[in-house]
């Protein structure tokens, strides 16, 4: 918001927005045609800028500005220049900014004058720059949802607050739709302005969160479906097709959910989706959009069984009067029946309405018809989809190994077994003809074109779109071997001659069996790794029981809304999230949280839909269901992460576009040199296997198919998608939610964890602790608590306590931050209730001010007293106090009343019992650990040294604005270099952890941002890891697996790139030299299929992670682990037999039995003791001397 004043100082108005222009030529006609005159000067602090895109700027820094006092005597001085003639002057003292328009030219006289002027009141002013002029830019839409207005003066309050922010330009609040639209300044990041509107909005007492979000106001994005991609060469080549089209900003996909994201550039059609879906179908994969757009309809299958004994006629009867009364329902547009021994009715919606409760409506009107009905929806998810489109390829890989198999044994039991006996030879040649090489040809060429016309197909969509991968190498090479085959048996009939013995038909039916069963094996393998999501959905439970007005009723859970009430028996799952209505029991909330005891509920406590039920019965009203219950936001969350690419998957994008390429470069180069090395003697054919003894093209060629198939770009391509699926499932589990690999690559690199106080180090519920009162007189608050049935003696210091504190709790009734919730539950407590404030803003970090009744309410600390002109000498002993509570770790708030000091409160809040065992277990781990607060530096001192944080890591009275800003420092700051070669170190990788909307700005500034998760919603969104709990310990777990993880990439990398660097030369003829055998064609293309199961296995490994311990140092070895079973027994005996040896020297002491204290010089404790040696009991008897 810009604000414009004339010289004259006559009138004010807001400029700002997108005619801007036209406004402040209307609204001053003295500046019409000097626009491009007008120039602007601003008043920095840490050099940010918040100039209008198009005006040219000044830049002046300033120190000293301190108050609200400061920020008067400067727009005092400059609005009384007699030269330059100023048009307006703004000035933001959270941001140390001061805004001047000019009617001049910019000038250095003009700078010299302004500049004089703040010196003039005992500041310093610096730096002086000019700004080129920017080309305006459209400003930014975000639309929020607000929850709490009731009438005309909330909407007022919430413009009021927004409008004062300086990124925005403009905002509209709607009462009847409860939203709210705001204008941001171009440019401005949607992390930092979206939580500092939430942030204004909650200081009024309201609630708001966004609701567009997730992309620009001019850009969209889109999710395709592909199919038909197996390696990572065909996710580069979708990847080069989608920006191929010059519609995209950005475009990933990930091979394992089948899926592409793509951000449309600014402007784009919307024949968009339609061009791309022709980019990537024009190179050889099938695409579809994967979600349905704004305002489609949503179509649900209603499944019904009719009971045995119903005939066809009473069926279609029951179904044609359903179909037609279902019709007739305001919010469905079609219902299509198909009648059999199930019922099916699909019945699409229109967007909007309670889609659930009509469903639920159905649902009883079809069972009061006689009939069992299940209602299910008619689409899944992408990744739900994927899973199912990979179980049934694995039906198909399963298939098509099956029939080979069945063909293949007997071409390997005719050429292995029965061929090499003479006789058994001699009786297949009949006439000259070779039965055996007939019968071979006749088995090998359904398992070469039935079998595998996979290969060749998905070989010639390849071809066609200049396209080549691992099926384009198994097709060549079992085609060589096949085709050698045929022309080998072909000249040999011609010539009356045995061939069997010379044919390749075994090797190229081995090839084809083998790969189908590796590609059947790691399609089982990949369908593993989404198991995490289903096991999530499989939480929650298929019904529930609703409460009816006078009745109970059994029903979908899925069909379940907010408000439902629902009653949860012993031993059953809760639906969904909500409530306790009534009912005490412990609910199981392990699945979810990891937490291992049952946690207790009781009314009031909330539960969590998927978690069971144990003892008794609870009755819960529902408050998120469906999309927005924690189990499916988990779950979205785990999908999302899992359809997000780590960037390290690059390095293997590069290496797949040119794999197949080299490989068939490799294999010709092998062909030619073997033929080279046997035609010139090199390699006597006397060293060549029998077979092959006089035929050097057949053994050349078999080398070169070795070569060709036993490279495996999928292994490759597999290594970190896998990884990253099975390592955010298993986040989940541990209650660690990871969003994508590139959080993952982030945190072990993580050197320094910066950790909130309040909230994450500490429980963040403070409780008020001492209350101390300076003598105010308030007599009408004392008459309105008397008239509430309040009694007290005006004589005690209760008269003067009570009143301020009920002024200071009203004014913090509804607050958000966890400080004034507290004052308000104390003020409640002691006063019996609470008065709603009439006017009410808060300045984070600093205080608030609010007027109850008639008098005015500031609370905060000692500097926002003071900058708001309180008399404080009336109360001189609350400063001593001040300092004496700080030193215990307790906050100090003080309350002013008119301008009056009147109450001090001191909060303490809990340290997480937990924390300080998480501080050393990070500092085991080599992490820095640092703690950021607002709050008073003696106070997070006191609470370092609790935790055992180093005092030089503590920075205290941050406020929420800078949070962000310290993180930068610290990112600043050069970590030491791990090398001794490295010459310059690196710059430090910062993690932030919080849980509050204060803590956004600095969650998204950190290299990982790590949320807790019982913080606020915005917290999460800003953040790159979730923990669902709000145990600081989670943190470990996170950045300990986030390593395990990115260790088990690399670990995949490196088998898969090794694998291929060692069989390539194995296969070119580096075992025949070392063996004198060659490596076969079919142990080969064995080597590569097993070679991609390896690496999904390898990445299905992580599933057996097990979080660490606080407690002590990780076991990072499996042998370690071993070892210590292996010695525990020999442990155990070890300390039986120091026992029973300590047992009988106390025996054989003057036939007296002593302790082990006494043989150490204690007092002697005589009592009967059993010795563990030999069994036998020996009663106790002092000896006497």
């Amino acid at each position: 918001m810009w604000l414009a004043k004339l010289n004259t100082r006559s009138s004010l108005t807001k400029v700002g927005g997108p005619d801007e222009k036209s406004r402040g030529a209307s609204s001053f006609p003295e500046l019409a045609g000097r626009a491009e005159a007008t120039a602007s000067f601003e008043v920095l602090c840490g050099g940010i800028s918040f100039m209008p895109s198009n005006m040219e700027a000044q830049r002046l820094r300033v120190k000293g500005m301190k108050c609200n006092s400061c920020v008067k005597k400067i727009k005092e001085a400059l609005q009384d220049l007699p030269w330059p003639e100023v048009a307006a002057v703004e000035v933001d003292l959270a941001k140390a900014l001061v805004e001047v328009r000019l009617l001049e030219e910019p000038q250095h006289k003009a700078y010299e004058a302004i500049s004089q002027a703040i010196e003039g009141l005992g500041m310093e002013v610096s730096q002086y720059d000019i700004e080129a002029p920017k080309e305006a830019e459209a400003p930014r839409v975000v639309d929020f949802e607000v929850r709490g207005m009731s009438c005309g003066s909330c909407v007022r309050k919430i413009e009021q607050a927004v409008k004062s922010l300086p990124d925005v330009l403009d905002v509209s609040v709607n009462l009847l739709s409860e939203s709210a639209q705001v204008q941001v300044r171009p440019g401005a990041d949607a992390k930092v302005i979206v939580p500092a509107i939430q942030q204004a909005i909650a200081a009024v007492g309201y609630q708001a969160s966004p609701t567009n979000l997730a992309t620009e106001a001019s850009d969209a994005d889109l999710t395709l479906e592909v199919l038909g991609m197996t390696c990572g060469s065909c996710a580069s080549t979708v990847e080069r097709a989608l920006q191929g089209t010059g519609l995209v900003q950005q475009a990933f996909v990930n091979l394992l959910a089948e899926t592409a994201s793509v951000r449309l550039k600014s402007g784009v059609s919307a024949n968009a989706v339609e061009e791309l879906k022709e980019a990537v179908e024009s190179a050889g994969y099938s695409v579809a959009l994967k979600t349905a757009e704004v305002g489609e309809e949503e179509e649900i299958l209603l499944a019904a069984s009719f009971p045995a004994q119903a005939d066809l006629e009473s069926r279609s009867s029951v179904l044609a009067r359903a179909a037609a009364e279902l019709r007739r329902w305001a919010a469905v547009v079609a219902v299509v029946p198909n009648v059999s021994s199930e019922v099916e009715l699909r019945v699409r919606f229109r967007p909007a309405g309670q889609r659930e409760q009509v469903v639920r409506q159905m649902v009883w009107y079809l069972e009061d018809l006689g009939l069992e009905v299940r209602a299910q929806q008619a689409t899944q998810s992408p990744l739900q989809r994927a899973q199912a489109r990979r179980a049934e390829e694995a039906l198909q890989w399963r298939k098509s190994f099956l029939v080979a198999l069945v063909f293949t044994v007997p071409v390997v039991v005719l050429m292995w077994l029965l061929l090499p006996i003479k006789a058994v030879e001699a009786a297949l040649m009949l006439g000259g003809t070779d039965l055996a090489g007939i019968l071979m040809l006749v088995l090998a060429t359904p398992v070469q074109f039935v079998s595998g016309w996979v290969f060749y197909r998905e070989s010639f969509q390849g071809l066609r779109h200049r396209k080549l991968g691992m099926s384009a190498m198994v097709a060549l090479g079992t085609s060589a071997a096949y085709a050698s085959s045929c022309v080998t048996l072909v000249m040999k009939l011609c010539h009356d001659e045995p061939a069997a013995m010379h044919l390749d038909f075994d090797t190229s039916a081995l090839l084809v069996t083998f790969v189908l069963l590796g590609k059947w094996l790691e399609c089982r393998a990949k369908g593993n790794t989404g198991d995490a999501i289903t096991a999530l959905l499989a939480l929650q439970p298929q019904r529930a029981l609703l409460m009816l007005q006078d009745s109970e009723r059994q029903v979908d859970s899925k069909l379940l809304v907010k408000g439902d009430l629902v009653r949860v028996l012993p031993g059953s799952k809760v639906p969904a999230d909500g409530l306790v209505q009534s009912g005490e029991s412990s609910v199981d909330e392990s699945a979810l949280t990891g937490e291992a005891l049952p946690v207790p509920k009781g009314p009031g406590d909330k539960v969590v839909g998927g978690t069971t039920n144990h003892g008794g019965q609870l009755q819960v009203r529902l408050e998120a269901v469906g999309a927005d219950s924690a189990l499916a936001q988990i779950a979205g969350l785990v999908e999302q992460a899992q359809s997000q690419r780590a960037p390290v998957q690059e390095f293997a994008d590069k290496v797949s576009g040119v794999f197949v390429p080299t490989v068939m470069v490799l294999s010709l180069t092998t062909l030619v040199l073997w033929l080279l090395l046997l035609h010139f003697g090199v390699v006597k054919m006397d060293q060549l296997p029998e077979a092959d003894r006089h035929n050097a093209f057949s053994f050349s060629l078999m080398m070169a198919i070795s070569v060709l198939v036993v490279a495996c770009p999928c292994a490759l391509g597999l290594a970190a998608p896998t990884a990253v699926m099975v390592g955010t499932g298993v986040g989940a589990r541990s209650g660690v939610l990871i969003k994508g690999g590139q959080a993952l690559e982030a945190a072990h690199l993580v050197e320094a964890v910066v950790l909130d106080k309040t909230g994450t180090i500490t429980e963040g519920k403070p409780k008020v602790t001492d209350i101390e009162s300076a003598a105010t007189e308030l007599p009408d608050v004392q008459r309105h608590l008397q008239s509430l049935g309040l009694t007290f003696d005006s004589e005690t210091v209760w008269s003067h306590m009570l009143p301020a504190l009920w002024l200071a709790g009203s004014a913090e009734k509804g607050s958000e931050h966890p400080l004034g919730q507290a004052i308000a539950q104390e003020a409640q407590r002691l006063t019996g209730g609470l008065a709603e404030p009439r006017s009410f803003k808060a300045w984070p970090g600093r205080g608030l001010e609010a007027r109850v009744l008639e008098h005015q309410v500031l609370l905060g600390n000692m500097a926002w007293m003071e900058s708001n002109d309180v008399d404080v000498s009336r109360a001189s002993h609350f400063i001593n106090l001040q300092a004496q509570l700080e030193e215990d770790g307790k906050t100090v708030i003080f309350v002013a009343v008119d301008g009056l000091l009147s109450l001090l409160l001191a909060l303490s809040d809990t340290v997480k019992p937990e924390a300080a065992q998480t501080i050393q277990a990070l500092a085991r781990m080599g992490q820095e650990v640092y703690m950021l607060t607002g709050d008073n530096a003696r106070t997070a001192a006191a609470i370092a040294r609790r935790v055992g944080i180093r005092p030089a890591n503590v920075v205290a009275g941050v406020l929420p604005s800078g949070k962000a800003e310290k993180v930068r420092e610290l990112q600043r700051r050069l970590a030491p270099s791990s090398h001794a070669r490295e010459v310059a170190a690196k710059p430090r990788c910062v993690a932030m952890v919080g849980d509050g909307v204060n803590d956004a700005p600095a969650l998204a500034q950190a290299d990982l941002g790590i949320a807790i998760g019982a913080g606020a919603e915005i917290a999460m969104e800003a953040a790159d890891m979730v923990l669902v709990r709000s145990k600081l310990s989670d943190v470990v777990t996170a950045l300990h697996l986030s390593t395990a993880i990115f260790r088990r990439i690399q670990l995949n990398f490196l088998f898969s790139l090794g694998y291929n660097c060692l069989s390539i030369p194995l296969a070119a003829g580096l075992f025949f030299l070392l063996t004198g055998q060659p490596l076969a064609p079919f142990v080969s293309g064995g080597a590569m299929a097993l070679s991609s199961v390896s690496v999904v296995s390898s990445s299905l490994l992580l599933r057996r992670y097990r979080a660490p311990t606080v407690e002590g140092p990780p076991r990072e070895f499996w042998f370690s682990r071993l070892a210590e079973r292996m010695g525990l027994r020999a442990r155990r005996e070890l300390l039986e037999d120091r026992q029973a040896q300590i047992l009988s020297a106390q025996l054989q002491l003057q036939g007296m039995v002593e302790t082990c204290g006494h043989l150490k010089g204690a007092d002697c404790a005589c009592e009967p003791c059993l010795c563990q040696r030999c069994g036998s009991h020996v009663s106790t008897a002092a000896s006497e001397s």
